[in-house]
């Protein structure tokens, strides 16, 4: 199970690029460093692809998923990823654009044996809280695996860093599961738009109940030989009952956020037993809020009764029309699917058969349901119905956005048609903040 000379000198000398000590990774330790990378194209050190890969790379970099979003700010990290992963020219305005990340913080670790218990997870992430940046700064994690030994069930997992994975040696252990996956390039468990709070949208608040109308004055009499006489008149419409208060309109559901992004990845396995799968995929969006419900009508007010007097009848009041419902409110929109980065998978030729790439789209949230309008308010006797809320209409659900572009020794795979994955499962609930 030991590496070879060979292998073990590979190993050391990416150590040694990653100021790793030889003594103590040789005697067992796990060397980390932190460490900014004062220029962009330092970074190509980390990387084991030579020039006619790079070239390779040149002509698929800008694929279809990668080139729609030139025009957003993504677009200036995608330019100048492309001069890193694979040595395209970058525009001195986007270098420009990127010289407020710089140092860009990096997390590099070196370990000759790394061993992922059966059923459990080894998530590499980086935070850059770690050197007192934004939460949605990049970051980049290096890797460095002599023997990497996958018992069943296990899995090397990232969360949205600019990832090097270098792995002399992949050991996979117990049965083939074609429905798994062993390494991971995920998404930020948090979304990176520029809203704040937490991925689902907050539901609306609802309506107040509008408030009840008044009775008509009665008139009042009393008793006389001659009938009833009326002693307290009032005026003619103070009979009527007064309607009842309209209720208030409930305030929107809020929307999703978009989903946390997969960042790109160079993922090298020099040599493997048994199968391996690489998944990558972006952050689902976050559902959109529920409207909140309309407030109820206030009810109508009753009409005076009539009174007979010995000069003839008073007509009774008319009853207050019930107040009105107020609206409900509208649902929220649901979060796009985040976006997702080319990922880089370089095996030798031999080993190509062992190896299944598993690229798969992010999801767009589901829209708010659209809340109940309020009820009418009861109306007075004889007077004409109130009138109920309009319930609100749904919202809008968020944009699926395409899979994460894989590349196996540089060449385009195509995502799977029906591979079945539990987002749930996969480590993305965008909890962190």
């Amino acid at each position: 199970m030991g590496l070879t000379a060979t292998e073990t000198s590979a190993f050391l000398a990416h150590a040694k690029a990653l100021g790793h000590d030889a003594a103590r990774l040789l005697a067992g330790a796990e060397e980390l460093r932190d460490f900014g990378l004062p220029a962009l194209d330092h970074g190509r050190v980390f990387s084991t692809a030579d020039d006619a890969s790079r070239a390779r790379r040149a002509d698929h970099f800008f694929n279809p998923t990668i080139a729609a979003r030139r025009r957003l700010g993504q677009g200036v990290h995608d330019r100048c990823e492309a001069g890193v992963f694979a040595g395209m020219p970058v525009a001195q305005s986007d270098l420009d654009g990127m010289a407020g990340h710089l140092p860009f913080p990096v997390r590099a670790s070196s370990e000759l044996v790394r061993r992922i218990p059966a059923g459990t997870e080894w998530d590499v992430s980086a935070r850059p809280h770690d050197w007192g940046r934004e939460y949605r700064d990049d970051v980049v994690r290096v890797v460095n695996i002599g023997t990497l030994i996958l018992e069943p069930g296990a899995r090397l997992v990232v969360q949205g860093n600019l990832f090097f994975l270098l792995c002399q040696r992949v050991i996979r252990l117990g049965e083939d599961d074609p429905e798994g996956w062993q390494i991971g390039v995920l998404a930020t468990p948090f979304s990176v738009d520029p809203g704040i709070g937490p991925d689902d949208g907050a539901p609306g608040q609802d309506g107040r109940h509008g408030g009840a109308g008044t009775d008509g004055l009665a008139r009042q009499a009393v008793p006389t030989l001659l009938g009833p006489m009326l002693v307290r008149d009032v005026a003619e419409d103070a009979v009527d009952g007064t309607p009842g208060g309209g209720g208030t309109d409930a305030t929107n559901g809020g929307p999703g956020r978009t989903g946390g992004a997969a960042k790109i990845a160079e993922i090298t396995l020099r040599s493997i037993e048994g199968n391996v799968t690489i998944l990558a995929a972006g952050g689902d969006g976050g559902h959109g809020g529920a409207g909140g419900r309309g407030g109820d009508g206030g009810q109508g007010g009753n009409g005076a009764p009539a009174l007979r007097t010995f000069r003839g009848e008073l007509p009774a009041g008319a009853g207050g029309r019930g107040g009105a419902g107020g609206a409900g409110g509208v649902g929220g929109r649901g979060g796009h699917g985040g976006l997702a980065s080319n990922v880089y998978v370089s095996v030798p030729e031999a080993f190509v058969p062992q190896v299944r790439l598993r690229p798969l789209p992010s999801r767009g949230g589901a829209g708010g349901r659209g809340g109940p309008g309020g009820r009418a308010g009861a109306s007075g006797v004889g007077a004409p119905p109130g009138i109920p809320g309009r319930t609100g209409e749904d919202g809008a659900p968020g944009r699926d956005r395409p899979a994460p572009p894989m590349f196996l020794n540089d060449r385009p795979v195509e995502p799977p048609a029906d591979f079945p994955f539990d987002p749930a499962t996969r480590g993305v609930s965008h909890a962190e903040q």
